[in-house]
């Protein structure tokens, strides 16, 4: 990750905003963007957070394979 922002509340759960940065296939570096809302609300703020973060790492790490295998301009 090269950039976060947190949040967390009992009502609303976990919430990241998050910048990280992985290579295509091709071996040029690409900006990945994402947010994660709404992680076990109901819940106290530190274990939201605790989710948030785990559900985020999965979804980079996803993007990360992904992007391993994907050619500039295709889908």
């Amino acid at each position: 990750m090269i950039g976060i922002k947190t949040g967390s509340s009992t009502p609303a759960g976990g919430t990241l905003i998050w910048a990280a940065a992985a290579p295509d296939a091709s071996g040029q570096t690409r900006l990945i963007l994402g947010v994660v809302l709404g992680q076990r609300p109901g819940v106290n703020p530190e274990d939201g957070l605790s989710a948030v973060i785990d559900s985020s790492r999965e979804l980079v790490d996803g993007v990360r394979r992904w992007l391993s295998t994907t050619e500039p301009g295709t889908r």
